[in-house]
């Protein structure tokens, strides 16, 4: 059987004033003449009574809105390669509830995008993003050297840069300070001691932004330690062009006392070298991975991380974009959301460590609770 939906009419008879009354209160839109609160409340309440939702389409004509946001991802690989990340990777599923949060309180539909970022063919110029029905874009992981957001500033979309700035004009961005907090846990593991720290970059590709401040950042604790960068334990090479097994080989041979893997997909095959050279950790090596997974807790030894916190991260910047849509932010604004350590068994840094840790899930677990309550309240 088929429920008939209810109509802005059915609603302004409820209520008993004018379709017009209903339409401008329940977008918020001045009245010719003022109405009284208790008017006011009783439009909404028979909103809610007859569970009227906006026709979406007739309000994107009205408005040249469509309110509709775009979450624009890199595929960094063909799907033939197990480490290719794309949208269905775990933590941009994560990512992806934290927007839905937002945009379904505020009366947003989420459209995903996914955007090559790997080399099909180097003569060929990228495709071009069609975004005609998009009121703004969330763009995942800016890279500099595959420039997709150059489309959307040419078409004058709101763009809210989840990642680092990659442009030289300023704009909006919701992201970690990548290169104080590498810095931070590169300088614990020095004054652990540690005078050979390996870092894993293991990118498919050309590295994004967010990656580039990270070697910043671990060759900043370096010089401030008095400690020589060596060559050999800062593993820059493209994983795919070398084989990772490879990669990890070299990087053994150059006898590290500790190891920062750069991606968490790269952590299983890390701990199988490891083990394969009948290395313990943490007691001949500590390992830690820049970005922390479920499955690290169910590892032997179980792995230690940096955790982002992606729900917050997908909040963070949907709701910074629909207020840049609807006109509330217009100056370029930077958000901070700072790494946290969960410190498991393959790297303890104790007191070395000056940063935030946590509970792996439970700070998440709250962001998203306040964030559903917020949401039921503005219904």
């Amino acid at each position: 059987m088929t429920v008939k939906r209810s109509t802005l009419r059915d609603v302004a008879k409820l209520a008993g004033v004018t379709p017009s009354t209903v339409s401008r209160l329940l977008n918020g839109k001045p009245l010719p003449v003022a109405v009284t609160e208790r008017t006011r409340q009783r439009v909404l309440e028979a909103a809610k009574t007859l569970q009227y939702r906006p026709n979406r389409l007739a309000r994107g004509l009205t408005a040249a809105q469509t309110h509709v946001i775009g979450m624009s991802f890199p595929m960094t690989e063909p799907l033939k390669r197990t480490d290719h990340r794309e949208v269905t990777w775990l933590n941009f599923g994560m990512l992806i509830s934290g927007v839905q949060t937002v945009t379904q309180s505020r009366g947003y539909e989420l459209h995903i995008v996914n955007r090559v970022e790997h080399h099909y063919d180097p003569e060929a110029p990228p495709p071009r993003m069609c975004l005609d029905f998009l009121d703004g874009m969330i763009y995942v992981e800016p890279n500099p050297g595959y420039r997709y957001f150059d489309d959307l500033i040419e078409q004058g979309k709101p763009i809210v840069m989840l990642g680092p700035n990659p442009m030289t004009r300023p704009c909006h961005s919701v992201c970690p300070d990548n290169r104080l907090e590498m810095y931070e846990v590169v300088a614990a593991l020095l004054r652990k001691g540690h005078r050979r720290v390996a870092f894993l970059v293991g990118t498919p590709n050309e590295p994004p932004q967010d990656v580039l401040q990270r070697i910043e950042g671990y060759r900043q604790a370096h010089q401030e330690a008095g400690v020589p960068v060596d060559p050999d334990l800062l593993r820059l090479d493209f994983v795919g062009d070398v084989p990772l097994r490879q990669v990890l080989e070299r990087m053994l041979d150059a006898q590290p006392t500790a190891v920062l893997v750069g991606r968490p997909e790269l952590a299983l095959d890390t701990l199988t070298a490891v083990n394969d050279r009948k290395l313990l950790s943490p007691d001949e090596v500590e390992v830690l991975v820049i970005g922390d997974d479920r499955a690290f807790e169910m590892f032997k030894p179980r792995v230690s991380a940096t955790r982002f916190s992606y729900l917050e991260l997908g909040a963070a910047a949907a709701t910074l974009l629909v207020d840049v849509v609807e006109g509330r932010e217009e100056v370029p604004r930077q958000v901070t959301v700072p790494w946290s350590l969960v410190e498991r068994e393959t790297c303890v840094l104790g007191d070395a460590y000056r940063g935030p840790r946590c509970d792996p899930y439970g700070a998440e677990r709250r962001m998203l609770e306040a964030f559903n309550d917020a949401a039921l309240e503005r219904r």
